[in-house]
């Protein structure tokens, strides 16, 4: 898979998924300012960018983390699928309920909260990525 082949499978998974979900939040970052951009003055606007976005890069991210991080895994692509948007169903409502209130409550600039929201996600989507989705051992 284009960059990704060969000497990164080596690392152990927690770099891995460090570097991948690195990759994968770049992209993500660029389809959230393309998103919040185009989006007129609507109320909650940055909170629905974050939804939009993490809808579009779940099935991206976890074709990444298939390909690479967990490349070990005897899960079929299919089942881990499954299992990768009952993580990230779990993920997006977590952190669509952080990013409103960082925004909306503590009322922090929202590409501030993008960050927080971003290094919260990335730690429970590790954890229920590694035991639902590729039930790694």
């Amino acid at each position: 898979m284009f960059f990704f082949d060969g000497k990164i499978t080596k690392f152990p998974i927690a770099y891995r998924f460090i570097l991948i979900g690195s990759f994968g939040t770049l992209i993500g970052w660029i389809f959230y300012f393309l998103i919040y951009s185009t989006l007129s003055d609507i109320d909650n606007k940055a909170t629905i960018s974050w939804i939009i976005t993490y809808l579009i890069g779940t099935i991206f991210q976890h074709y990444l983390h298939y390909r690479v991080t967990f490349s070990e895994s005897k899960v079929t692509y299919l089942n881990s699928l499954g299992g990768a948007f009952v993580s990230y169903t779990a993920g997006l409502i977590g952190t669509s309920a952080i990013n409103w209130f960082l925004i909306e409550y503590l009322d922090i600039f929202h590409h501030l909260a993008w960050i927080v929201t971003v290094i919260l996600g990335s730690l429970m989507n590790y954890f229920l990525l590694r035991n639902i989705s590729f039930k790694h051992k």
